[in-house]
């Protein structure tokens, strides 16, 4: 478990769904959301983020970072879900984006990208070279296995509602350098 980032960290990569914000869950169960409500999934990821709130102490964590001249920068793949957070008012009015220098999703590249693309853009971004001033905060094994195969610390921000399987416990148990369950772990 980590107490407090180390102080030569530059830059943290934020993944956006699940890790700041709780909606892991709603997503593993979206296939039977979309059955009981005759929705598309976009419609009903409007009207969920339209209440969901930001996991605990996030907001302080991001905050510290800004005042501690850390670069912020989102790395989320979903232009569904950067959409649908950021111009959703009740999440902007709770949750400040301006805390972050950039966000880095599908939209940033012209043509096919890969997980490593999108670090390698963050980086450029805010001008580091060094991968060891960079730290990937994620909730799940897959985007765990990108920062850390890229060459980042990661951090994974534990869900523990979520139902991992054994075999995906042990995953983000050989790929993750920390885990935290409430945000506020990384200020103290």
């Amino acid at each position: 478990k980590i107490t407090s980032l180390d102080s030569n960290i530059k830059l943290i990569c934020w993944d956006l769904d699940g890790t700041l914000f709780d909606t892991e869950l709603m997503w593993f169960n979206m296939d039977q959301h979309v059955k009981e409500q005759n929705k598309t999934s976009e419609e009903i990821a409007a009207i969920a983020y339209k209440t969901w709130g930001y996991r605990a102490n996030a907001d302080k964590a991001l905050n510290y970072f800004k005042d501690n001249n850390i670069h912020q920068i989102v790395i989320n793949k979903c232009d569904l879900t950067n959409d649908t957070m950021f111009k959703n008012e009740k999440v902007n009015n709770t949750f400040n984006f301006t805390n972050f220098d950039y966000i880095v999703s599908e939209r940033t590249f012209e043509d096919k990208f890969t997980d490593a693309d999108m670090y390698k853009k963050a980086l450029e971004l805010v001008n580091i070279t060094d991968k060891k001033e960079v730290v990937a905060i994620c909730d799940m094994p897959f985007e765990l296995a990108s920062a850390h195969n890229f060459g980042l610390t990661t951090i994974w921000a534990k869900n523990k509602e979520y139902p991992f399987t054994e075999e995906e416990l042990k995953e983000i148990e050989s790929i993750a350098d920390y885990y935290i369950e409430d945000f506020e772990d990384l200020i103290k």
